[in-house]
């Protein structure tokens, strides 16, 4: 009887601890970089948003402003294309832009204004043979949201 109570405990905090967000197996995208002091200065936060016709999707927030005065290039050109390779994906090499992205997630937008970041990077799972990398990035100058998609397939497939 005990250890059936101490079971059920155990199960229901373990269920409200977790309930509406996803178990993250994928590493950070910042993983792919061997210096501490390049990590630290993305200023990397986490956080989940509910988007519409995806469900509760992970987000990694960066502000690119604090050191990079904006300029996310490395992280577009560099860091996410070699962190999605690093997940055993071959990368298509040509990326899409959608700009402005007036439709971008009003959850994302709130998620990255409460973090106080200015982009934010998910990994989905797609429903055909490629998966997608999605950076979103908000641009100070123009106050638009910019999008970046980078698409690719396992490997082994």
């Amino acid at each position: 009887m005990k250890k059936s109570l101490i079971f059920l405990l155990i199960s229901f905090f373990s269920i409200s601890l977790f309930a509406g967000k996803p178990l993250n197996k994928e590493t950070s995208p910042l993983s792919v970089l061997s210096s501490q002091t390049v990590k630290d200065s993305w200023c990397e936060k986490e956080g989940y948003a509910e988007v519409p016709g995806s469900g509760t999707l992970h987000y990694w927030l960066y502000d690119s402003y604090k050191y990079h005065d904006g300029d996310i290039s490395d992280l577009v050109l560099n860091i996410i294309p070699k962190w999605f390779q690093n997940m055993q994906y071959f990368v298509v090499e040509d990326y899409r832009i959608v700009s402005p992205n007036t439709s971008l997630a009003a959850s994302v937008k709130n998620l990255m204004l409460e973090k106080g970041c200015d982009v934010s990077v998910t990994f989905t799972k797609g429903s055909n043979s490629f998966d997608n990398v999605y950076i979103n990035s908000f641009d100070r100058d123009s106050n638009t949201f910019i999008t970046y998609i980078y698409s690719g397939t396992k490997v082994d497939r």
